[in-house]
Order: structure tokens, then C-alpha cells, then sequence
């Protein structure tokens, strides 16, 4: 019976170039996991000024190398790929490295300065499902350039999941809904990518007999009214109507900023335009238009989206009804409606 020849070790040659395949690997799969994962932030620092190539990490781990040997530097390379220790080392890195890789997500927000100034923002990321928070709040300012975070061995906790980033800064933001994963980065420029929330305002103004019998302060008030929006059969109320324009449709926040967007000139408009129907003299429809901007209501509730419709009512404590109703549709092309409170007859 004729005995197993014995195995022949793998020549220095053999044993190098299968070393430099495994390095080449190694350093690919390096450079893939840094200019995905670290290389927003990396890029924005003193360290890295332009993205990393794979000749400049290769240098990098080179140079370090090189000091580590002193100038035995060719003679001590050659000795080292030719060991079963470095194809064992090498070995463990590959492996190391495809589990780094594919257990790795990382979230990143730059600032573009795209119409920004001076801003700074508060960004939040939350699960869309549930809306609980995945990284802590940050804020972004030019100083900061990127902020970001990258999660490491997250291999069974981080399956795919839909996240939403919420951005508030000096104006309003719509969120942003995208997708996280394994070996994913995702990347927000910052307010670029960011767009304004379709908003729609009902605007409310009392006119003629009824704005006279309004009062101008609530203690002094010879009657006292109550504004009554129904939504979809939802119903809200406004105690203590004054002689004041009446803004509503979205949170309070959202409400504030849709007013400051919205036509200044074209509200005025809109006071002025019933009373110089009546003949007013021009001097008191200024006054008018000046008294009520200045006592101007924001009602942060209810929240209006378009084909809702509205049914708005006046009436007294003693459940008089002074004023409507009145029935809108709140149109997808005509983000503020207005409504003329009149007195009913």
C-alpha cells in the first residue's frame, strides 16, 4: 500500500503573491468602508482634505510600516509576505473587514449654505414607524461643515428600517423620509434637499355691523362671541371674538411662519376690500385694516388639509347664531381662503 505523498510548503514565491492578492483585498475593502461611512466627516477635518484614494491609504500604511522597520524596509516587506503568518493575518483582516462592512450604517448632514446665511439647525432622526429616536438631536451651522454618526457592529440590531429626519431652523421644513440599511450611508445636504410643507390658512375676518358690534377688548364687551370652526364634523371654538382678523389651519409653530410667507400686501387686501365695498371713506378702511392686523388671532387647531371642508358660525352666549353659517372647501391651488364674517340678517 503505497503511502500519501507529503505535502510540498508553498514556495516564497507562491506564498508572496497569494499575501499580495489578500493585502490588495484588505486595502480595497478598507477604503470602500472609510470613503462610505467616514469619509463626509474625514473630508471636513485637517487631517483629510480631499477624498481618500487607494494609492493614499496605500502610502499611508506604507509610511507606517516603513518607520516600524527602520531601513530594513524592502528586505523586512519581502521576509513578511513570504510567512504563513502575514497570508493568517491577512486572512483575519479580510474577514474582520467584511463583517465591519456589512454591520456598519452611518447618517450624515452637511451644510450647503444654500440660501442658509447664519442658520443653524436642530436635526432629529426618528423610525418612521413609531417615531422613536435612533441617534440623539444635533445642530448644524457653517462652523460645523458635517455632522453625522456612523454605527459600528450593528450586524442584527440594524436591519433595514425607514427613518425620517426632521429639520427645524428659522423656516419650515417638510421632513425628509428615506431609507437605512446595513452597509448604507445615507447623506442630507443641509437646507438644500429641504423643501416647505404644502400649508393651508383659512382667513377669517368680521365686516360691517357684525365688526361694530364686536368688542375691542374683552372686558369691555357689550357682546360676547363665540367662533365656531367645524372640520369634517370635528368642531373648535374661539372664545371672546374681538374686532380681529382670525388665522388658522396648522400648528402653532407652522401657522406663524405661514403668515409671515404669505402676501403682507395681499392681506391688507383682503380687510380693505369688503369695506370699500360699502362705501367706506378710504381713511377709515385704513384705520380698520390697521386695528385688526394689530389684534390679529393665530389659532393653532385644526390642522386643514385640501377637499376638508369648513363650516364656520358666529354666535352669542344665549346660542344666538349672528353670523353664517358659512361652508368652504379647502382647494388644493389656493393655499389661504378667505371668509367674510357678515352679520346675519
Amino acid at each position: 500500500m503505497s503511502k500519501d505523498a507529503p505535502k510540498q510548503p508553498m514556495s516564497a514565491k507562491a506564498r508572496r503573491f497569494l499575501n499580495s492578492v489578500l493585502l490588495f483585498a484588505v486595502l480595497v475593502l478598507a477604503l470602500v468602508w472609510f470613503n462610505t461611512h467616514l469619509e463626509p466627516y474625514a473630508r471636513h477635518s485637517l487631517l483629510f482634505g480631499t477624498p481618500l484614494t487607494l494609492w493614499g491609504f496605500w502610502r499611508i500604511l506604507k509610511e507606517a510600516f516603513d518607520k516600524s522597520v527602520a531601513d530594513q524596509t524592502e528586505e523586512a516587506t519581502e521576509r513578511f509576505m513570504s510567512k504563513p503568518l502575514a497570508t493568517e493575518v491577512l486572512v483575519i483582516g479580510l474577514v474582520l473587514g467584511v463583517v465591519l462592512m456589512g454591520s456598519t450604517s452611518s447618517i450624515y448632514f452637511e451644510y450647503d449654505g444654500t440660501g442658509a446665511g447664519n442658520q443653524t439647525f436642530d436635526i432629529e432622526v426618528v423610525r418612521s414607524a413609531d417615531s422613536v429616536t435612533i441617534m440623539e438631536p444635533m445642530t448644524l451651522s457653517a462652523y460645523d461643515g458635517v455632522i453625522g454618526q456612523t454605527f459600528l457592529w450593528n450586524w442584527w440590531e440594524w436591519r433595514s428600517k425607514d427613518i425620517q429626519v426632521r429639520v427645524k431652523g428659522a423656516d419650515i421644513y417638510s421632513p425628509v423620509n428615506t431609507h437605512l440599511s446595513r452597509c448604507r450611508t445615507v447623506r442630507l445636504a443641509i437646507p438644500g434637499k429641504l423643501t416647505s410643507p404644502d400649508l393651508y390658512l383659512l382667513h377669517l375676518i368680521p365686516v360691517g355691523p357684525l365688526y361694530n358690534s364686536l368688542p375691542l377688548h374683552k372686558r369691555r364687551a357689550r357682546i360676547v362671541a363665540t367662533l365656531s370652526i367645524d372640520v369634517n364634523g370635528q368642531l373648535h371654538t374661539v372664545d371672546g371674538l374681538r374686532r380681529q382678523e382670525v388665522f388658522l389651519g396648522c400648528p402653532e409653530r407652522e401657522l406663524k411662519w405661514a403668515v409671515s410667507q404669505a402676501d403682507a400686501e395681499e392681506l391688507t387686501d383682503h380687510i380693505q376690500d369688503w369695506w370699500r365695498e360699502l362705501r367706506t371713506p378710504e381713511e377709515t378702511v385704513v384705520r380698520n385694516a390697521r386695528m385688526m392686523q394689530r389684534r390679529r388671532l393665530l389659532y393653532p387647531t385644526p390642522t386643514l388639509n385640501p377637499h376638508d371642508t369648513v363650516t364656520i358660525t358666529v354666535s352669542l352666549d344665549d346660542d344666538s347664531l349672528v353670523s353664517g353659517p358659512y361652508t368652504v372647501v379647502i382647494e388644493e391651488d389656493t393655499p389661504v381662503k378667505v371668509v367674510y364674517l357678515e352679520w346675519r340678517e
